[in-house]
């Protein structure tokens, strides 16, 4: 079979794009998505270039969970000073990251491509 569109590899790159679409529950907005409460104690909000709440306050053994969904746009949490040991997520448009605090303290974090974003994990 050939077509005007480049034949037969452009019609199984077609095929593919489209079942990879459909698998990925493109009919749902992905910003309106919230974190899954039993994954962690605490969740940030990661949407409108901020962290929201900017500082939270937990107890040791509790866990914060970063809710990505800034309309696609990449985003990360890194510690800084102590705490880059401990926060290092990947660059996320969509999904979650969560990080469990075993040790008191103050742990402040930024994201590398938007400096201008911080926040603090406060551990009690």
């Amino acid at each position: 079979m050939t077509s005007r569109g480049g034949g037969p590899a452009a019609f199984t790159l077609m095929v593919l794009l489209s079942i990879v679409l459909g698998a990925t529950g493109c009919t749902e907005d992905p910003s309106t998505l919230t974190v899954d409460e039993s994954i962690a104690d605490v969740t940030v909000q990661v949407a409108g270039m901020a962290y929201s709440p900017a500082s939270v306050t937990i107890d040791v053994g509790q866990s914060v969970a970063w809710h990505f969904a800034d309309r696609g746009v990449g985003h990360n949490v890194v510690g800084i000073g102590a705490a880059s040991t401990l926060l290092h997520s990947p660059m996320l448009g969509y999904g979650d990251y969560v990080q469990t605090f075993d040790e008191p303290g103050t742990y402040r974090y930024y994201c590398t491509l938007h400096p201008q974003m911080k926040g603090a994990v406060v551990v009690r």
